[in-house]
């Protein structure tokens, strides 16, 4: 299978001098022109920046899995000794529930029983 995902490269902004801004009505008519805007309130916690640093390790990871995905291929998870896909029975899984592996086995949430095709990579 041909891989799916195009890599972004991202490039941050490289500006000559302090950021500057027109501030302008509704009309587009300027109000201020060449202003300097800071921020008035304290920063109790900095957040994470979007920039091209952050933005290129997710790039990487998600071209990284798409490669695997893509070399291995995706097959559905198979009953021993049958060539075949299989449908698997599995608990209903409501939202915010998942499906985790115990062992040998995969499990979801409680209640009815419905079908679902699990796929996994490799």
């Amino acid at each position: 299978m041909a891989k799916q995902y195009e890599r972004t490269d991202w490039v941050d902004d490289l500006l000559v001098g302090d950021p500057r801004y027109n501030i302008s009505d509704g009309e587009g008519e300027p109000i201020y022109e060449d202003v300097q805007i800071s921020l008035a309130s304290l920063v109790a916690h900095a957040g994470t920046p979007v920039n091209a640093e952050h933005m290129n390790n997710l790039e990487d990871g998600v071209d990284m899995l798409d490669t695997i995905v893509n070399e291995d291929g995706v097959r559905r998870l198979q009953v021993d000794g049958e060539s075949d896909p299989v449908t698997l029975e599995i608990g209903e899984v409501q939202d915010g529930q998942a499906l985790v592996r115990q062992g040998d086995t995969i499990v979801g949430g409680s209640g009815g029983a419905s079908l679902a095709h699990i796929w996994v990579a490799g």
